[in-house]
């Protein structure tokens, strides 16, 4: 989807535009969103001390790559997760002017929201933020997102079952609607992995929701290709101790919703699966271009 039209959607999606200050500006779902906001830049400012507010919950902090996950609780009982990026090097500032803000949290909160309106399960955008330099070049690049907090990864469900054989078939076949929905939503989530398929703590009969999507490309039609190997992507991730044979039936599974006829037309499809899950490794380029 072009720039100006991932922009178009913030602003009819996120409608009330926020500017806390000169440098800094946001895209809020309602008003009632600024309360959070300043709670999120409070927590920027502070997530480097040793003791925080209880409000403020530190999920993931890599100072490598300068990526920062938070949990907001508000006093409402309400609570946020916020993505922060940090652009801490002017010649990466740059960059991102240049790639017209077309990656990072501006990529992430569009095609959620395009993803959302597809049909996927993924999480609510709240908001998305930026805080420029002194040059004007972003600085900071975020995304306010629902909470999910009550839930377990696809590894950790699977690791709490793999005593009982057929409950870890039945959390595979739990993921096959995830699946056929990319497909149907025509979106290339090279990405997935089994990290970011998360189920419900409490009910995890419940469909599952998918996170983490910056790199995400939407196609022009649906493609079993595609499907293939975001199947065979995913099951890369697979423990070790699942057998070869359960993994194939899992990949023949996730066409039969699709109502594929030709049975040779299905074999081969699973030979697709086969070729990309034993390949070692495949360029980011590579993967979005797979259609």
């Amino acid at each position: 989807m072009p720039l100006l039209t991932k922009s178009k959607l913030i602003n009819n999606t996120l409608t009330f535009k926020y500017r806390h200050c000169r440098r800094v500006v946001f895209w809020l779902k309602s008003t009632g969103m600024v309360p959070v906001v300043q709670s999120v830049l409070f927590a920027l400012d502070q997530h480097n001390q040793s003791v925080l507010p209880d409000n403020i919950e530190i999920l993931k902090n890599t100072p490598v790559n300068k990526r920062l996950l938070f949990r907001i609780k508000m006093p409402t009982e309400e609570s946020f997760v916020v993505k922060v990026l940090t652009l801490h090097l002017f010649r990466l500032r740059l960059k991102y002017w240049y790639m017209k803000h077309h990656r990072y949290r501006f990529a992430e909160a569009a095609n959620l929201i395009i993803a959302n309106k597809r049909g996927l399960r993924v999480p609510q955008v709240h908001g998305y933020g930026r805080i420029h330099g002194p040059s004007g070049l972003i600085k900071k690049d975020m995304v306010i997102l629902e909470d999910l907090n009550n839930h377990i990864s696809f590894n950790e469900l699977l690791e709490q079952n793999k005593a009982n054989k057929q409950e870890c078939i039945n959390i595979l076949n739990r993921l096959i609607p995830v699946f056929v929905s990319h497909y149907k939503a025509m979106c290339n989530n090279w990405d997935i992995n089994t990290s970011s398929v998360i189920f419900d703590r409490d009910n995890p009969e419940h469909p599952p929701y998918v996170l983490d999507f910056e790199h995400i490309v939407f196609l022009k039609k649906p493609s079993l290709e595609n499907l293939m190997f975001l199947a065979a992507k995913f099951a890369a991730g697979f423990p070790g101790w699942m057998s070869k044979e359960v993994v194939y039936s899992w990949a023949a599974e996730i066409l039969n919703p699709l109502n594929i006829e030709d049975v040779n037309e299905k074999k081969n499809l699973v030979k697709r699966f086969g070729y990309y899950l034993n390949l070692p490794y495949m360029p980011h380029r590579q993967r979005m271009r797979i259609r």
